[in-house]
């Protein structure tokens, strides 16, 4: 992806702003669906340089992490993977009305990469159908207005801080949001009560 650089200050603070959204999205979804990550850092200039510091899906598949560990994609775990994936170009559209083209492209290719390799049985019109569905449902779960909040708590600290740790976000989003992330997850990610609080499961692929 290139990193275009913007010139005009306002252009650049939106940018920056935009930027942090985008991760901020990513990390509220996955503190939601109990993904652990090792932090996210932003760069307020360079709209693309924000990243939550993954390991990127074509590193864990040229290690053949996917196919080792097939026993571990099942669907639930797909869908969370793909919710938490999304969530980033979900989270900067609201902010900034607008995603650049490259960011979506790239974004809906490597969601359907990783969806082809955890579902091989599936069709490409199936993986099609699923990353469309899942779209819609991380647009709806980043409207929602407890995760927009959490969202706009990161995103700011985010652009003072510049980067953040996972025991960061972890202390400023989660006791404060503890209980509204109980009640998303069992009304909006069919988690139940006594499942909220299995260990996270560790990010293997990029944003």
């Amino acid at each position: 992806m290139s990193k275009a650089r913007h010139s005009s200050r306002p252009q650049s603070r939106r940018s920056g702003r935009a930027a942090a959204f985008h991760e901020a999205g990513h990390a509220v979804v996955a503190l939601l669906v109990r993904i652990r990550f090792p932090g996210l850092k932003v760069r307020p200039l360079d709209e693309s340089s924000g990243c939550c510091l993954f390991q990127s899906f074509l590193q864990a598949r040229t290690r053949r992490l996917v196919k080792i560990k097939a026993g571990r994609w099942n669907r639930n775990r797909l869908e969370n993977e793909l919710l938490f994936y999304k969530a980033g170009v979900a989270a900067e559209q609201r902010c900034a009305h607008r995603v650049s083209s490259s960011n979506i492209a790239c974004a809906r290719k490597d969601s359907t990469d990783l969806a082809t390799a955890a579902l091989p049985q599936a069709s490409p019109r199936e993986i099609a159908a699923l990353s469309e569905y899942l779209t819609l449902r991380t647009g709806n779960l980043v409207d929602l207005p407890a995760v927009w909040s959490q969202t706009a708590v990161l995103a700011k600290k985010l652009l003072k801080e510049k980067k953040l740790s996972y025991d960061q976000v972890q202390a400023l989003l989660g006791p404060r949001f503890a209980q509204q992330n109980d009640r998303i997850r069992i009304s909006h990610l069919g988690v139940r009560p006594d499942k909220t609080k299995r260990r996270p499961d560790r990010a293997t692929h990029a944003t």
